[in-house]
């Protein structure tokens, strides 16, 4: 895969694999998120939901000559963050 591939990847629809790998990683290796309250889990997980495709898209429009456009670039970003913390919710919602 291709950095360009990549940021693709992590700006669209890879978000939620991509999530779904760091938070699996916080839980196993950092004990402070293990000893947290489930809210701070979901706040951690919904920054990390936005955080990561806006990240990818930046980089993305300073490394690999994407267009810096709301509507073509960032917006879809934002999108791809949305469900993935939409679906990660509803996966999770029956605990709740």
């Amino acid at each position: 895969m291709s950095w360009s591939d990549a940021l693709q990847f992590a700006a669209n629809d890879g978000v939620a694999v991509i999530l779904a790998a760091v938070v699996s990683f916080l839980a196993e290796n950092w004990p402070w998120y293990e000893t947290q309250p489930s809210n701070v889990k979901r706040l951690v997980y919904a920054a990390l939901a936005f955080a990561v495709p806006l990240a990818a898209a930046t980089l993305g429009v300073l490394s690999d000559g994407w267009v810096f456009s709301w509507p073509v670039t960032f917006w879809p970003a934002i999108r791809a963050g949305l469900t993935a913390l939409g679906v990660g919710t509803l996966v999770h919602t029956r605990k709740l």
